[in-house]
């Protein structure tokens, strides 16, 4: 089998790489990225750069590596992957099956408001929060939110990472902070607005400019003080398979540092309960806070490899290789119960490459 991996660059790929050809040694996979120094290049057996998904060359490039190579499948990895290759079009174009849910399910998972109103019927699942439209609207969410919970949060629909996200207000003691992260007084975020010229907004933070400049909607959240589970799950249109509960002690970033397999059932079927009101297929990621009275409350889903499902390798769910075998056509078959209590502590890696071979390696590896 001939795997094509696109935005290589991910970190979940370092994840599953090592399992997969220890249980499928004869498979080959064939990275991409845009980027030359992205370090899953250099973890796959043959590396290619190509043009931005968004330009007209990208999808002849493709087409050229999955003839040379014989694709079997191809894996799109990043959240942004999942939007464009999940248009029935793009699909069409391709001469191999593409690992990725339905158009409408990727839609919903990768817009937070979207997914919200997808779970409208569940409001037990959902923490307390409010469109808004401008900045007005979110500076009084806001402040209604953390008269009521002490903080609040304001995100884009669409971010990943916590990427443009605004922290207001005191929260307690964070159960799983993320380093770098800054919480700013409502009180201050209000006289710094009325001080500044709208040429002065460009000095801002990033997270400070999202209040002035957007994008719009976005959503006003209210703050969740408990512990921050993280979810893989394997499913198929909606019906969980399988998969493991994460609990998260520390993350930079969207990315968990310290984490361990837990058992929580009320995590796990919460969990099941979001994948089947999505319709979600393959491997996808569930994140979820337990609000003050300990009830899971949902943060977002990824419809993707996450960048620690490693972790969930390591306490024996290949689901990276279940979901491959899945979708070119092998049914699924039933999963181990995972092991409790196994803990990652994520370090900074390094790829080392000669200058040449870096230059050679990901432009100009010859076709077959």
């Amino acid at each position: 089998r001939t795997l094509l991996l696109t935005s290589v660059g991910n970190e979940a790929i370092h994840g599953f790489v090592d399992a997969l050809r220890s249980a499928a040694p004869k498979w080959r996979l064939i990275g991409t990225d845009l980027r030359p120094d992205a370090a899953g290049l250099y973890r796959c057996d043959a590396a290619h750069t190509v043009p931005r998904t968004t330009s007209e060359p990208y999808i002849p490039a493709l087409l050229d590596l999955c003839h040379a190579y014989n694709v079997d499948l191809l894996v799109p990895l990043s959240t942004r992957d999942q939007d464009f290759f999940s248009q029935p079009h793009i699909q069409a174009a391709l001469p191999c099956p593409v690992m990725v849910s339905s158009a409408q399910a990727v839609a919903t998972a990768n817009d937070k408001l979207a997914l919200f109103e997808a779970m409208a019927h569940r409001p037990d699942l959902l923490p307390e929060y409010t469109a808004v439209h401008d900045p007005a609207g979110a500076l009084q969410a806001l402040h209604d939110l953390c008269t009521e919970h002490g903080a609040a949060l304001l995100k884009g629909p669409g971010g990943t990472g916590g990427a443009g996200m605004l922290c207001v207000g005191t929260p307690p003691q964070e159960l799983a902070p993320a380093a770098g992260r800054r919480w700013w007084p409502l009180e201050r975020i209000e006289r710094l607005l009325q001080r500044l010229e709208p040429e002065d907004f460009t000095a801002l933070s990033p997270d400070l400019a999202s209040l002035i400049q957007g994008p719009w909607p976005r959503m006003a959240v209210a703050y969740l003080p408990g512990q921050e589970y993280s979810v893989d799950m394997l499913s198929h249109q909606g019906r969980c398979l399988g998969g493991v509960v994460r609990l998260r002690h520390a993350a930079v970033g969207g990315l968990a540092t310290v984490a361990q397999t837990v058992q929580e059932p009320d995590v796990y079927q919460a969990a099941s309960d979001v994948l089947e009101a999505t319709g979600l297929s393959y491997t996808n990621n569930i994140q979820f806070r337990r609000d003050a009275q300990g009830q899971p409350r949902l943060l977002e889903i990824n419809p993707r490899f996450p960048g620690t499902i490693g972790l969930t390798v390591a306490s024996g769910l290949n689901l990276p290789l279940a979901s491959f075998c899945m979708a070119m056509g092998a049914p699924p078959e039933p999963l181990p119960e995972p092991q409790i209590g196994v803990r990652v502590m994520r370090y900074h890696g390094s790829v080392f490459t000669q200058e040449t071979a870096a230059a050679l390696k990901p432009q100009d590896d010859p076709l077959p």
